[in-house]
């Protein structure tokens, strides 16, 4: 048994070696108290604890492939996944059944220690999947922690949001904050968040973010929700691309409409991809410019984009459909 006592602790724990941690419990004590593992925790018999209690943090580090359930570790508010080292980053992370209101931290301090303090700091994919909600608030916020000193780019390849089995996600809206300093920048090369309808964008980085997958089109034009993609919040120049054929399935819902706001500043990119078929259900505001084809691996675009409800663009570029 581990027990901390008063005031704001920090406990590392290594499970090494094949070992089990259902013969240990963990208790933070009281103040704000924060567990850092590299191990998978919850998941198994073998690795659930026999108890914890009192830790308001959980941090992932280490390099390797991890998986955290939060059912048997109640009471965490904030998840910080900050693994990889220095020139090795890229791993996985999945976190289960979060607790309502919990937050996620995506820290890139871990590979920007050392004489790699400007470095680029990599994450493989990062799944939140049944994370929970209550009938009042199905928001989840996600913060993008640049800690490099100068220019360093944070880049998140998959960041999905997702069930579990016979756990439906009841995420409704997404708060994805771009943070750092000076002229750091974020990326999400892949947010795929089928059934989310919300994204609420905000921080004081760049932040480009390729959206393949939301608003519960899978379930047909009768089931679709409408898209809302807001940006005013952000700061930074803001990349947004759409697949094209997200973006026309919305548009095309029985009752649905999208809606994508760019940020107040006059660098904005909107950046369609893929079948693009549109009406008047398509409200864009807030981007300079929307460039159909060829960004962030997408190689093509083509079909119709009505831009009836299109302001304050001053070009559309199709140099590269």
């Amino acid at each position: 048994k581990v027990a901390m006592g008063a005031g704001d602790d920090r406990l590392i724990l290594s499970v090494t070696g094949g070992g089990a941690s259902n013969h240990i419990s963990v208790d933070g004590g009281t103040g704000s108290n924060t567990f850092v593992t590299a191990s998978s925790h919850g998941t198994t018999t073998a690795n659930t604890f026999q108890s914890f209690a009192n830790f308001q943090t959980y941090e992932v580090e280490g390099t390797s492939a991890t998986t955290h359930d939060f059912t048997s570790m109640a009471g965490v508010q904030t998840v910080v996944v900050a693994t990889g080292e220095p020139g090795f980053g890229g791993w996985d992370t999945t976190l289960q059944d979060l607790a309502a209101n919990a937050s996620v931290i995506v820290s890139g301090k871990n590979q920007t220690v050392g004489n790699a303090s400007n470095g680029g700091q990599v994450f493989g994919t990062i799944s939140i999947l049944g994370a929970d909600a209550t009938p009042t608030d199905t928001t989840l916020h996600v913060k993008l922690d640049n800690t490099a000193r100068v220019d360093g780019t944070l880049t998140v390849d998959h960041l999905l949001i997702g069930d579990l089995p016979g756990d439906p996600n009841p995420i409704r809206t997404l708060e994805l904050e771009s943070a750092g300093q000076r002229s750091t920048s974020n990326v999400v090369t892949d947010l795929n968040a089928a059934t989310v309808d919300n994204f609420i964008l905000s921080g004081s980085q760049d932040l480009s973010v390729d959206l393949t997958a939301a608003a519960n089109t899978a379930a047909g034009p009768a089931n679709t929700h409408s898209l809302l993609v807001d940006g005013t919040t952000l700061t930074g120049d803001l990349t947004l691309s759409i697949d094209g054929g997200l973006l026309s399935a919305v548009d095309a819902g029985t009752t649905s409409i999208a809606t994508l706001r760019g940020t107040a500043g006059a660098h904005d990119l909107l950046h369609l991809y893929g079948p693009v078929l549109t009406t008047g259900d398509t409200h864009v505001s807030g981007f300079e410019t929307i460039q159909f084809g060829a960004l962030m691996g997408a190689d093509s675009a083509a079909g119709t984009f009505n831009a009836t409800n299109v302001s304050g663009v001053t070009l559309y570029d199709i140099s590269y459909i």
